[in-house]
């Protein structure tokens, strides 16, 4: 089992910040309403994941396409994975600020242990 100060030792390794952006309904003077964007957790630090790049090779109409995907550990946040309405699903979007790439959330956010931190699944949006 680890310590308390084990895990603190562990925090060096959030080197990134990014931005948690979520979809959101506005409405405008003319109530018309649309969608927009709302940074929930701005330079929030998180761990990019290295993994290989999934390449699919499907000729589709004479193009190759090709998909990267990145994991993000985040410091875990309690009210993102326990609240309804800031719950991170596949409508968010994750600009990772060191590099200004923005991603596209493919899954749910799910808890790594018991509160070490946060796993969010992502694919580069071009």
């Amino acid at each position: 089992m680890r310590d308390r100060r084990e895990r603190r030792r562990g925090l060096g390794r959030y080197d990134r910040r990014v931005q948690l952006i979520r979809p959101v309904t506005v409405q405008n003077e003319y109530y018309e309403t649309g969608t927009g964007e709302q940074v929930i957790y701005d330079k929030y630090p998180a761990h990019k994941l290295e993994k290989a790049t999934a390449q699919d090779n499907e000729k589709v109409s004479q193009r190759v396409i090709s998909t990267l995907s990145v994991d993000w550990d985040l410091r875990f946040i309690p009210s993102l994975i326990r609240s309804q309405e800031q719950t991170i699903n596949n409508t968010w979007i994750l600009k990772d600020l060191t590099d200004n790439r923005t991603y596209k959330v493919v899954a749910p956010a799910s808890e790594i242990g018991r509160g070490d931190g946060i796993l969010i699944k992502t694919e580069l949006v071009e």
